[in-house]
């Protein structure tokens, strides 16, 4: 069982996941960040629909060049 100290804001970005990935392994619901992984999640989510939009407006103007 994994005892970790939380990461603060702005500091290492991949130990903060890790610990997190850690908490819900060892199913230690209460030690997760839950704000810092609602917004994370959040994120995410808007980066991959920005994404998929991008690739759609591309493909849709190729479709027109034929």
């Amino acid at each position: 069982m994994h005892r970790f100290a939380p990461v603060p804001s702005g500091n290492d970005f991949a130990l903060w996941v890790a610990r997190q990935r850690a908490f819900l392994s060892e199913k230690q619901f209460e030690q997760l960040d839950l704000g810092r992984l609602i917004e994370e999640l959040d994120a995410m989510a808007a980066t991959q629909r920005r994404e998929l939009k991008s690739r759609l407006e591309t493909l849709m103007m190729n479709l027109l060049k034929c």
